[in-house]
């Protein structure tokens, strides 16, 4: 059995193998994952709020969606790099582009670890790109600082792999340590708060008593009665018929209403706020989740939140990618991979040709420049290559006359 063929084969099974993987790499800590609520907090726990969900799965299918290239720089210049590598469409025979990154980004987002197993020709060109689970690799220093990677393989043991058959993004994490924070772990408690709340409000639905009365009866009933009383008057007050009908006790049979507790009554309210508190662990704005209860849904607030998000959240993790699959992948120094973002950034139509006037009028936007980040085709015959300058939009190339050919125009013919 080969190393990839364990991978693709055996991996679930490795999951639950807990004496070869420990607590903490089957989504456990040192101390069993157990949060302060009382809940264990584990990868597929923390799926389970709705807010993580959503916040893992913004992330990384914006992420993974966004065009992708490799470019060379030669001479300060960037052009795109020819012939594109195979895996930047297609890393593996199962799987695209979008699915590969995704899986790294919700590695990243849960584990804090990215690993990718590269098989390679001999010529070092990257034959096939596989994610591996993060909980089966654990890197390690060997002599002067090279960094391996123990691959816990079920069929094959542990393997070790070099930096040039397996690359690792990391997370945050602490100087001199080689594996990033696990994120899980650092949210342990908030998200085992949030767990709790999801489940008290399951049990309290599933199998609390939520009666909105009862009937007090002086004196004391047999079973068979206190059966028919019941029988009796769910039989005259129940349903949409009846619901505004008296009802009518006889031997001094009594209704008393039931109120919600206080403690129950703040339930929504902690479920809203752990809601907000995995939004912002995640750096996600609110509204982007369906948490619009305290964001503005319309105006510019919105569009600067979004440009926020990508600025502040997604950036910081397209520049890891960006960084480990132009020093692992593309065999030239000079070669890069570069996500395209520009879709993402744009502002609303106003905005833009607000920006695009003021390009236009100092000389740093052509029109061509402009219609290529619109989409659309550059002008014919090179029309649109000529950049206009303050000085009565002359041409940028043309030498400066002090003004007196626009002095002729304006006095006209004589």
């Amino acid at each position: 059995m080969t190393l990839l063929g364990g991978l693709l084969r055996v991996s679930e099974r490795a999951i639950r193998d807990e004496d070869l993987w420990g607590r903490w790499q089957r989504g456990d800590d040192v101390d069993d994952g157990m949060s302060l609520a009382g809940v264990r907090v584990r990868r597929e726990t923390a799926m389970q709020l709705s807010a993580v969900w959503a916040c893992v799965s913004l992330i990384s299918d914006t992420i993974s969606t966004l065009p992708l290239d490799t470019f060379i720089r030669r001479d300060g210049v960037r052009t795109p790099f020819r012939p594109r590598p195979r895996w930047v469409t297609e890393p593996n025979p199962e799987q695209e582009r979008p699915q590969w990154i995704s899986q790294q980004l919700v590695s990243l987002l849960l584990d804090g670890n990215a690993y990718v197993y590269t098989p390679r020709s001999r010529s070092g060109e990257v034959l096939e790109a596989w994610n591996v689970p993060p909980w089966m690799v654990t890197p390690r220093r060997v002599r002067r600082g090279a960094v391996v990677y123990d691959l816990a393989d079920p069929e094959l043991g542990v393997v070790t792999l070099d930096r040039s058959e397996m690359f690792h993004v990391p997370g945050m994490s602490w100087p001199g340590e080689i594996r990033g924070m696990a994120p899980l772990e650092a949210a342990r408690h908030m998200l085992g708060a949030g767990l709790a709340s999801q489940e008290f409000a399951e049990r309290f639905f599933g199998q609390g008593f939520h009666a909105a009365g009862v009937v007090e009866y002086p004196g004391d009933l047999s079973v068979e009665q206190a059966r028919q009383l019941k029988q009796d008057f769910g039989r005259m007050n129940s349903g949409l018929r009846k619901a505004h009908l008296p009802a009518v006790l006889t031997n001094g049979a009594s209704w008393k209403q039931v109120t919600v507790t206080p403690e129950q009554a703040q339930f929504l309210e902690s479920r809203r706020f752990t809601v907000s508190e995995i939004a912002r662990f995640f750096r996600v704005p609110p509204h982007l989740i369906g948490d619009v209860e305290k964001s503005t849904s319309w105006g510019t607030g919105i569009e600067q939140q979004g440009i926020g998000f990508v600025v502040h959240t997604l950036m910081p993790w397209l520049e890891r990618l960006e960084a480990a699959y132009s020093r692992h992948l593309l065999l030239f120094d000079e070669a890069f991979v570069k996500f395209n973002v520009n879709g993402l950034m744009r502002g609303d139509f106003k905005t833009r040709t607000e920006g695009y006037a003021a390009g236009l009028g100092w000389g740093w936007l052509c029109a061509d420049e402009v219609r290529a980040l619109e989409d659309l085709p550059p002008l014919p015959d090179g029309q649109g290559q000529t950049f206009l300058v303050p000085t009565t939009h002359r041409p940028a190339d043309a030498p400066w006359d002090g003004g007196q050919q626009a002095s002729t125009d304006d006095r006209g013919p004589r």
